[in-house]
């Protein structure tokens, strides 16, 4: 029950069992990063377990918000100090907008410059699964909006890629 809510997403996840379903109440999470595994780049929201995150009331109410690198104007907001909204290997993600996020600005096909809104390293097996997600404005070298996973009733809208998928990319 919201007696037991988090402050953060990433608090809600942190503590979550592989199966459990955490509930977000509408809110802009722009807010705190944390580093991608076995990366640099920083991440809103670090989900490496079996869960699903749903929002109550809709992406339009619920937004997790990355943020542009300082440095990275040139360059559509990619840069060192970027935040990418969200970085998922398993579970599944329900109803939110993920946007302003974008990653490093360096030309190589990896975890730190892939993927603004959302990275999975998983695009084999199409992990995670998202549905009814708004993914908008943000940018990476490569998979702009996102990098990897399933979309069921998404709208990916208004995201860049220096390279290419400016709105997504699987491989």
């Amino acid at each position: 029950g919201w007696g037991t809510a988090k402050r953060t997403i990433q608090a809600a996840v942190d503590s979550a069992k592989p199966g459990d379903t955490v509930i977000v109440a509408p809110g802009i999470y722009g807010d705190g990063a944390r580093i991608t595994p076995n990366g640099q780049l920083q991440n809103r929201v670090v989900v490496t377990k079996d869960v699903t995150l749903e929002s109550r009331d809709g992406a339009e109410k619920t937004i997790i918000l990355g943020a542009c690198s300082p440095a990275g104007l040139s360059s559509g907001g990619c840069g060192p100090d970027a935040v990418r909204c969200i970085f998922m290997d398993r579970g599944m993600l329900k109803g939110f907008t993920l946007t302003g996020g974008a990653t490093g600005n360096e030309n190589k096909e990896d975890l730190n410059n892939r993927g603004g809104g959302l990275y999975s390293p998983n695009q084999k097996n199409g992990l995670p699964i998202l549905y009814d997600c708004i993914i908008s404005n943000n940018a990476a070298i490569r998979g702009g909006g996102a990098y990897a996973g399933t979309f069921h009733r998404c709208l990916i809208a208004h995201n860049s890629a220096q390279r290419n998928g400016g709105g997504a990319r699987e491989t």
